[in-house]
């Protein structure tokens, strides 16, 4: 397991300098939240809310909404998937707070039942 999340943050190290180096705004992101949530199933969640707000942050720069929303929720299912699900109730919040400024109400709907059960 270790192995293959080595390998995947060296595949991710490389596309983050190829987005850099083009300004690949939205590339940068995914990127960011990609390493971030590989991070959070390493328990470094200081480093991985680091990188999520860092994309975030890039996000907002280019007027995108939807995308600051689906990767909150993707940490939240990255803690589902390990098995944290009190922290993963708090991304859900977080997500469906996001996805009401998109909007997208059938989102929001779905990470606050997920984060209040």
């Amino acid at each position: 397991f270790q192995k293959e999340n080595a390998a995947a943050l060296e595949s991710y190290r490389l596309a983050q300098a190829l987005f850099n180096q083009t300004g690949d705004k939205i590339g940068q992101a995914n990127v960011y939240s990609a390493i971030g949530q590989l991070l959070l199933a390493q328990g470094k969640n200081i480093q991985a809310n680091k990188l999520l707000d860092d994309a975030i942050e890039i996000y907002r720069s280019i007027g995108d909404r939807y995308g600051p929303a689906a990767m909150t929720a993707n940490y939240g299912w990255e803690l589902h998937r390990n098995g944290m699900e009190q922290e993963a109730k708090i991304y859900f919040r977080r997500a469906a707070d996001l996805f009401s400024k998109v909007p997208m109400q059938d989102r929001v709907e779905k990470y606050l039942k997920l984060a209040n059960n």
